[in-house]
């Protein structure tokens, strides 16, 4: 027995050597496996690192050109109001200048309708009917139309029959006026 224990013991320290040299194996092994793998978590922590870096720039510059759209926009926005504004002053000093343009045509054409009447009104009446024959039969009859009509009668009665009797009918026709009575 004490050979089986000799032996046994013989066995256990060969087998214990053995053992040995086979952790260490197994040792370095696991030691290799756990530095590839540290270096490819260090790889993946580097690519993750640069990855987040490429990602908050493209967000940044986004977020800056976006920035910048809007304020782009904003003054477009600001100019066309501007020009809104602008248009409508300048369409409100057109609508002004054209009433007073009216007012003062309307005020030319009057004086100048009054000028005509007053000269026609202080002739003569054998002067005026051969002037009045003289003139374009409308323009005649917008002349007699603003005289007083004893002024009117004596003209006529001095004009030729066939010019006073195209000056009458013109006198009737209520649309020749239109245009006078308007400008008054």
């Amino acid at each position: 027995m004490k050979k089986i224990i000799i032996f046994g013991l013989i066995f256990c320290a060969l087998n214990a050597q053995n053992f040995e040299s086979v952790y260490a194996q197994k040792k370095d092994e696991i030691l290799r496996e756990y530095e590839k793998l540290d270096l490819a978590k260090e790889e993946f922590e580097a690519y993750k690192a640069s990855t987040l870096a490429l990602l908050k720039q493209k967000d940044d510059f986004i977020n800056q050109r976006a920035k910048d759209a809007n304020e782009t926009l904003a003054q477009v926005m600001a100019k066309e109001e501007n020009i809104k504004k602008m248009l409508e002053e300048k369409e409100e000093n057109i609508k002004k200048m054209l009433e007073r343009n009216e007012e003062l045509l309307n005020s030319i054409n009057g004086a100048s309708q009054n000028k005509v009447q007053e000269i026609y009104a202080k002739m003569k009446d054998g002067p005026a009917a051969a002037i009045i024959s003289d003139l374009p039969r409308d323009e005649a009859a917008k002349i007699l139309f603003y005289l007083q009509p004893k002024k009117v009668s004596a003209i006529l009665a001095k004009t030729d029959p066939s010019v006073a009797s195209e000056l009458t009918q013109l006198l009737k026709d209520k649309n020749l006026f239109n245009d006078a009575n308007s400008s008054k």
